[in-house]
């Protein structure tokens, strides 16, 4: 029988939903879906059923690999157990250990599906509407409705605050061209919508903050490095708990640059950008990545900080100088 782990790994893999990669890259969220997942009523599953008999990967293999689009042996094989899966269940005899769940079920995957199918009609709001002046009213109507379908999920405000700092998706710039009008005027209007949109999700992030007010810049930081994999990175993960990775995102707040650079060498996370998120994996791309979207310092500066971890003589870039610090501090989370 498929263990709830491996049907969890399975789902997330395969399923897709809007604003994935969140999750993806924050351990805790995944967590909290697992904790979700598993509580799910179990129902028959097709996929346990075929994947038991047959590897998948061969399935994907064989059609890759058969641009006419002719039936192959192993796409013959899945259509023989797809059929010997419907008629097991019609006359009920099934085995349990098919049973399985659907992570487009759970609470976080429905709301930030919701969210996703929101923010595709607004983005094609514009196309349809060209007076301007029904704009803000809208905006806010869209910007309330997804405040309420996210309040009370962890995942709420840095959600919040990706949604104000996006653009238009790619498919949404492909209708505009299509649209056949004036594409200047389009993205125009598109940009007096998002400015509504924008300045209601900011003030509802706003008054969270008024609540906790010590948290603004942890938050910002929070967001940020989730954007860039921070809490999958293996020492992090090791924190396990909410609690524990929070304190040492608070750490990096609290702290300066020299701090920030040797707690993120030590985790590795220098390497970790360069080689996932840095344009062509450059060491320059890397310290421009750190500087300008993470921790909101000139380039210059990154560079000289992360050159310098090795010289904790040198008087200006003391990077060096906290490297016994950032392990003690995280072994005392």
């Amino acid at each position: 029988m498929k263990t709830i782990e491996a049907d969890f790994d399975s789902e997330l893999i395969k399923a897709k939903f809007p604003y994935k990669e969140l999750i993806l890259s924050n351990a805790l969220y995944k967590d909290s879906l697992f904790n979700e997942f598993k509580n799910l009523q179990t129902r028959p599953k097709q996929s346990i059923f075929i994947e038991e008999h047959l590897s998948i990967t061969d399935l994907h293999s064989e059609r890759a690999g058969n641009p006419s689009g002719s039936t192959g042996a192993v796409e013959t094989c899945y259509y023989q157990l797809t059929n010997e899966f419907y008629e097991l269940l019609s006359n009920g005899t099934l085995q349990e250990k098919y049973n399985g769940r659907d992570i487009l079920h759970t609470s976080s995957v429905k709301a930030l599906t919701e969210v996703g199918n929101k923010m595709r009609s607004f983005e094609k709001y514009v196309l349809e509407n060209e007076e301007i002046s029904s704009y803000n009213g809208y905006a806010k109507a869209v910007s309330s409705k997804i405040i309420t379908l996210l309040n009370g999920f962890s995942f709420k405000n840095e959600l919040l605050l990706i949604l104000a700092s996006s653009e238009k998706s790619k498919s949404v710039s492909v209708l505009f061209i299509l649209n056949g009008g004036d594409i200047n005027e389009i993205e125009e209007r598109y940009g007096n919508l998002k400015v509504y949109f924008d300045g209601f999700i900011n003030d509802e992030l706003k008054n969270a903050r008024s609540v906790h007010p010590a948290e603004t810049k942890f938050e910002s930081l929070k967001v940020k490095l989730t954007k860039y994999g921070f809490f999958t990175l293996p020492k992090v993960r090791q924190l396990h708990c909410v609690d524990r990775q929070d304190k040492l995102v608070e750490l990096l707040a609290s702290n300066d640059a020299p701090y920030q650079i040797a707690m993120f060498d030590y985790l590795n996370f220098l390497e970790f950008t360069k080689l996932n998120y840095a344009k062509k994996q450059t060491i320059q791309a890397r310290n421009k990545l750190i500087a300008e979207n993470i921790i909101g310092r000139h380039e210059d500066t990154v560079k000289n900080l992360i050159n310098y971890l090795s010289r904790p003589d040198n008087k200006r870039y003391t990077a060096a100088l906290h490297k016994n610090d950032v392990v003690n501090d995280f072994n005392n989370l």
